[in-house]
């Protein structure tokens, strides 16, 4: 998962990021490093080039670099653009950066992320995110400082926070947030695929590239071509799979799971896979005998959780500190829970999150 906090001051000092505020992101590695006013803390998850040559940050004499996600096709990138074999999408797209002078070409590759870095040169911060926004990135401005940060935590630990109470209101009529708003006054969210660029001589922000262009795009697939979706749907998965430890399965009832269960099984490129995880809740209603059921047939490994539902207040108060306010949906604890599980075995654990939607899995379609 990995995260990151930058802070910089107008007067350029340097302070203390906590090690522990975002450790539960990161717990193989942190570094911190202060350059020209910009003090850097990254938390590391090892999942690609397990080795010290991909810790965070990165920096020389022209960039101070960090970034959070995964770039899936980082080895054809590194062969096209770099000319070069690089073992880890960190340091291609650091090399990148050093080559273009800039990410934007970010756009066109797979994966999601969200990262900044320091142009030494121009003396600005550019930051931005994936443009479906699966990476969040929140940042803070005042008079006198400016902060990044992959949760909100980064950021409460160096200002006096106010709730923010149109949030509230927002949150109680549609369960989210949109358009930017987190539930503190003066901190936000940067919005999906815009980059953002903060210049430190004039102490000016600037958000210079707008995310709706890349929803005007339309993809067209020919009706009734079940091949073509078959072939994206194993890339997909095989993709999702390119790194360099065991990865698990989030399986459920649903449709979803169990359509990249299925491909898991048929695809003989996909070999990573150690076992599935399911979570029931120890009432009538637990569909883990379903999820056994289906799980038999397949002859896949498969851990059964079982959820106690008196656990439910403290572990709800718990996620919600995690997820820095209000739960828009009750399977947060659920998911906690599964996670947890699945951190005994590895770090990886893929889902088949949205994939009801895409093939109509509910029961009311």
């Amino acid at each position: 998962m990995c995260g990151f906090t930058l802070v910089v001051f107008k007067n350029k000092k340097k302070i203390k990021i906590n090690k522990q505020t975002l450790r539960h992101r990161g717990p193989d590695k942190s570094k911190f490093i202060y350059s020209r006013g910009i003090n850097l803390r990254h938390w590391r998850l090892s999942i690609v080039d397990l080795s010290k040559n991909s810790d965070q940050p990165l920096e020389n004499e022209k960039f101070l670099f960090t970034y959070n996600g995964e770039i899936y096709d980082y080895k054809s990138i590194s062969k096209s653009i770099l000319k070069k074999n690089l073992n880890s999408d960190t340091l291609t797209l650091f090399s990148i950066l050093n080559k273009s002078n800039n990410l934007k070409c970010l756009k066109k590759f797979s994966g999601f992320y969200s990262y900044v870095y320091f142009d030494k040169k121009k003396n600005n911060l550019v930051f931005s995110r994936d443009v479906l926004g699966k990476k969040f990135l929140y940042f803070y401005q005042d008079q006198e400082k400016f902060i990044i940060s992959s949760e909100e935590k980064g950021i409460l630990n160096f200002i006096r926070p106010k709730i923010n109470s149109s949030s509230i209101t927002e949150y109680l009529f549609f369960k989210n947030l949109f358009f930017g708003k987190t539930y503190f006054d003066k901190i936000k969210l940067i919005p999906p695929g815009c980059i953002s660029k903060f210049d430190l001589t004039n102490w000016k922000l600037k958000h210079e590239f707008s995310w709706n262009s890349f929803y005007k795009r339309k993809i067209f697939v020919k009706k009734n071509n079940n091949f073509e979706i078959s072939n994206l749907l194993n890339n997909s998965i095989k993709q999702r799979n390119i790194c360099d430890v065991k990865t698990q399965l989030a399986l459920s009832s649903g449709f979803d799971s169990n359509l990249i269960l299925e491909k898991i099984l048929l695809n003989k490129d996909i070999k990573n896979f150690y076992r599935a995880i399911g979570v029931g809740f120890d009432t009538k209603n637990n569909e883990n005998f379903i999820t056994k059921k289906i799980n038999k047939n397949k002859k896949f490994y498969f851990k059964e959780v079982i959820y106690n539902k008196k656990n439910i207040l403290n572990d709800i108060k718990k996620c919600i500190h995690f997820n820095d306010g209000p739960l828009e949906h009750p399977n947060y604890v659920g998911i906690d829970r599964l996670c947890k599980e699945a951190r005994k075995k590895g770090k990886v654990l893929l889902s088949g999150e949205g994939a009801d939607d895409l093939f109509f899995g509910y029961d009311h379609y």
